[in-house]
């Protein structure tokens, strides 16, 4: 099971394939692999695109991953 955006995008495959299945530009796939982020606005349809491919990653996958980025940002500022 995937534990990062980044981690779930690359099983989805390659940028071309996961931007038809979320319905956006290959470029903002780009920019979400690389930011390993994905904006909540398309977790519905990133959701879907995991059940099919049979990953089963929710919402609340997605909070977790994307709470535990700002934690380490945090962290690393804080130790700066």
């Amino acid at each position: 099971m995937p534990v990062s955006f980044r981690e779930l995008l690359a099983e989805l495959g390659k940028d071309g394939a996961v931007a038809e299945r979320l319905n956006v530009d290959r470029e903002l796939v780009k920019s979400m692999r690389r930011r390993d982020s994905v904006a909540p606005e398309y977790w519905s349809a990133l959701e879907t695109a995991a059940a099919d491919a049979g990953i089963c990653v929710d919402a609340s996958d997605f909070a977790r991953w994307r709470a535990n980025k700002a934690r380490v940002r945090r962290e690393e500022r804080s130790a700066a």
